[in-house]
């Protein structure tokens, strides 16, 4: 079931992807992208230790839950009710406070696919209000100071591309994984695909490579 659910998440983080890269909004394409790469973090190690990551998963509820339910007392505004319910759930899951709560960096490194978190990394550039990603609103003429903030700055093509070609990766990393849990008669389609788009991502990556040497071709 956590399988199924990723694939369904994924699938719909991969829809908004695109449709933000239609509308050329880089920024929140990326965001969605970093989303199927964390979905790949989970399923991968699923697929690996299915007892450890469920129990991850669990303990990572668990004590978010604590910490809503903690703010929640705090803010002093629970109707009678809802805060008779927190307080017996509270009362049921006293060790939420023990319970661990997870990254993805940990996720990465527990599923083994360190390599992966940095696509996950770079994206992270625009899901957090970073100096790079707030430069993007910067209009400068001429290397003159701001001279200027876009509200709606035009993205560079090539990332639209490296956005998409990113989230394709992460999906198509998922549903490897899914393959392989699920015991699919597709693994071997799925593989033979995340084989194909791997080598063509390489070929992108020589290409642009070549293309900066000899800026000509």
């Amino acid at each position: 079931m956590i399988a199924v659910l990723l694939i369904a998440r994924s699938l719909s983080n991969m829809r908004g992807t695109l449709t933000m890269i239609r509308e050329k909004q880089v920024v929140e394409a990326r965001t969605l992208a970093r989303c199927i790469q964390e979905n790949f973090f989970w399923i991968a190690g699923y697929a690996s230790d299915p007892e450890k990551f469920r129990q991850i998963m669990i303990d990572d509820d668990r004590n978010r839950k604590g910490l809503q339910g903690q703010a929640l007392f705090e803010s002093g505004e629970l109707p009678d009710e809802a805060e008779k319910k927190l307080r017996q759930w509270m009362r049921e899951n006293k060790d939420w406070r023990t319970a661990k709560s997870t990254t993805p960096k940990q996720l990465a490194r527990d599923a083994d696919i360190r390599d992966a978190y940095t696509f996950y990394n770079l994206l992270s550039t625009d899901a957090h209000p970073t100096l790079h990603a707030l430069y993007r609103h910067v209009v400068s003429i001429a290397g003159q100071p701001i001279s200027d903030i876009d509200l709606d700055p035009a993205p560079a093509e090539h990332e639209l591309a490296e956005t998409l070609a990113l989230g394709c990766f992460g999906l198509v990393q998922v549903l490897v994984c899914a393959c392989t849990i699920l015991g699919s008669d597709a693994v071997e389609r799925v593989d033979l695909l995340a084989h194909e788009y791997l080598e063509m991502m390489k070929a992108h990556v020589d290409v642009t490579v070549q293309a900066e040497d000899d800026p000509v071709k």
